[in-house]
């Protein structure tokens, strides 16, 4: 992580990007709704090969087909959403579909607590775990059902964000920028300076 904020190169792509994006999800410009479900579509395929696809390589029985049945729901969700800008099909909004996400993964958590037959591994699944997975699943059913958020709100909640994170890495470039030789010289004459006075200071 250091390398990256500390690298000015990456710190000045970075915040191209979020300026760019944050220019897109500006409401007024008519595509924030196709930007946010790209974004979502990203997310959830994000999710499916860095997270699911190894839950797959360790999943037996029930529980794989459970998870199969998982990837296959976020995949079609996740094309549905590039598929809805093409008018082929359309799904109900981001959070509703964050909480089927949610309630999916919920319901999946916890039909493996149940059919966990070994006492070291019913261990891991301590009470506080299970009543964790019990959450989930409420409330992937409250996001789908009760919709808290609707999309243009959350357009301009991820306008805002994206901006902020483009201010953050500009700051940052700013600062990892490299500078002149007599910059530095002057800089490092400055603190040599500082630790003179300092040191003239604790001897008095």
């Amino acid at each position: 992580m250091k390398e990256i904020y500390k690298n000015h190169i990456a710190d000045l792509l970075l915040s191209v990007l979020f300026l760019t994006l944050g220019i897109l999800l500006i409401p007024a410009i008519g595509i924030s709704s196709v930007v946010l479900n790209y974004i979502v579509a990203a997310v959830l395929l994000l999710y499916l090969f860095l997270f699911l696809v190894k839950k797959l390589t360790v999943a037996k029985g029930t529980i794989l087909v459970l998870t199969v049945v998982e990837f296959i729901v976020i995949i079609l969700i996740a094309l549905g959403l590039i598929l809805k800008e093409l008018q082929v099909i359309n799904l109900g909004e981001t959070f509703q579909i964050i909480g089927l996400v949610i309630w999916l993964r919920g319901v999946v958590c916890l039909v493996k607590g149940y059919l966990i037959s070994s006492p070291e591994a019913r261990r891991k699944y301590s009470l506080l775990l299970f009543l964790g997975y019990i959450a989930m699943v409420t409330a992937g059913a409250y996001f789908f059902f009760a919709n808290p958020v609707r999309d243009n709100t959350l357009e301009l909640v991820m306008c805002i964000l994206a901006f902020s994170v483009f201010a953050l890495f500009l700051v940052l470039t700013i600062i990892y920028w490299p500078r002149k030789k007599g910059e530095k010289k002057q800089k490092n004459a400055k603190a040599s300076k500082a630790k003179s006075e300092k040191k003239a200071d604790a001897k008095k």
